[in-house]
């Protein structure tokens, strides 16, 4: 967030230089237009997607980003790393002034806004005690940032809290206007190593953050990636992934079951997939984890897979073997939402490429939903797929969305 974003003059003196040099550089081409390809987990080129790096992050306090919708897809923005770092976290974005409404954003008890300025209390300064247990903090420059903590009323109503800065910020790529700002990633992470010291792994998502912001500056300087003149695609299209419209046969649609394995953690407990112009089936159970808050038998009834299931139950350690020979290497692999393929991820078997249908499906205009909810409000057909308990059904919904928004996207 530019709120939390410090550089100095030196910066946006690098940073400038930089971006003259690209438009300085930049030469007509004649050469056909080359597509770029984009990794829809971290929204940045192939070639610059930082997913790899990024630790996952069990943090105890819960994590809450209002964040601007210009800045979803920024480039340089840094909220993505928290929501992919951070386990325990969620982004509520204010789409077409949503958040606006009183009540439109929940807050759990504790909970406080981190945002610097008068009336603010130092975080360093509260008993350990009575420290947020819900941390919520705006993402946006800092224009919108003020923006939206004057329009949305929910937000007025929290107490707020600052860090008191000992050390500069490390962002070099955006410059911004104020000494005493951070970036997201960084202030939000300084936050929690206040509120849990206790809890390891901070430190590596910040070294991640570095390491991106230098891979993104080496980039910058490099002659070859000066700007051509590309094929752009219509304003309409940029904001859906090109992959949902790749060839059927390419196109596989999963759904995932988890089970709790600790505390704000999942594991993958049951997987389940469709190749969409095939119907061909993968459908595997995992071992549960040996320690669950409740009997297994509750969880299997929620999901209605039957106990006799449970011997053809592989270790987590075999899946990924088991998926490759399934899942061939430029398949394209497509959830209903990013949770499921985080699943997947943390099974040893992320997806090279992917996409997620509701993120899609709400920049199409229509109103969020379950999966469930969505296949019942647009009357999809969802035909009957071989495979256990309720993911049978959830991964046929799937499969009939794909199609049902392959179809829409064609008229954009």
């Amino acid at each position: 967030m530019a709120l939390s974003e410090l550089a100095a003059s030196p910066t946006r003196t690098l940073t400038r230089a930089l971006l003259a040099a690209q438009a300085q550089s930049a030469v007509p081409s004649a050469s056909p237009a080359r597509h770029r390809d984009t990794c829809f987990r971290c929204f940045r080129p192939k070639s610059l997607c930082y997913c790899a790096l990024l630790p996952q992050l069990h943090n105890r306090t819960p994590v809450l980003i209002v964040q601007h919708p210009r800045e979803r897809f920024h480039p340089f923005g840094t909220a993505r790393l928290l929501e992919l770092g951070l386990l325990n976290s969620r982004v509520e974005i204010d789409h077409g002034g949503r958040l606006r409404r009183s009540g439109a954003l929940q807050f759990e008890s504790g909970a406080a806004l981190l945002y610097p300025g008068p009336g603010a209390r130092n975080l360093e300064d509260i008993p350990a005690g009575d420290r947020p247990k819900q941390l919520v903090m705006i993402d946006g420059t800092w224009h919108h940032a003020h923006t939206l903590l004057r329009d949305v009323k929910d937000l007025q109503l929290l107490p707020r809290v600052q860090l008191r800065l000992s050390t500069p910020s490390r962002y070099r790529i955006r410059a911004e206007p104020r000494e005493e700002c951070l970036s997201s990633v960084e202030a939000t992470v300084r936050a929690l190593q206040c509120i849990e010291p206790q809890t390891q792994g901070f430190n590596e998502l910040l070294q991640a953050f570095e390491q991106i912001i230098d891979r993104q500056i080496v980039f910058l300087q490099k002659p070859q990636n000066a700007r051509h003149n590309t094929r752009v695609r219509p304003k309409e299209q940029r904001k859906f992934p090109r992959a949902l419209l790749a060839d059927e046969h390419k196109l596989v649609v999963c759904y995932g079951e988890s089970l709790p394995c600790g505390e704000n953690r999942k594991q993958a407990f049951q997987w389940v997939a469709q190749r969409l112009a095939s119907g061909e089936m993968f459908d595997c159970l995992l071992d549960p984890p040996q320690i669950l808050p409740h009997p297994l038998a509750v969880y299997l009834q929620h999901m209605g897979i039957a106990p006799e299931a449970l011997p053809s139950a592989i270790k987590p350690s075999l899946f990924a073997e088991r998926w490759r020979k399934f899942c061939k290497g430029d398949d394209i692999v497509i959830a209903y939402n990013q949770s499921s393929l985080d699943l997947l991820s943390g099974l040893g078997a992320k997806a090279l490429k992917s996409a997620v249908l509701k993120a899609v499906y709400f920049n199409l205009g229509r109103k969020h939903g379950s999966l469930d909810q969505i296949a019942e409000r647009e009357r999809l057909t969802a035909a009957p797929v071989d495979a256990r308990g309720r993911a049978a059904q959830r991964v046929a919904n799937a499969a009939a969305l794909t199609r049902f928004l392959r179809r829409e996207l064609a008229k954009v």
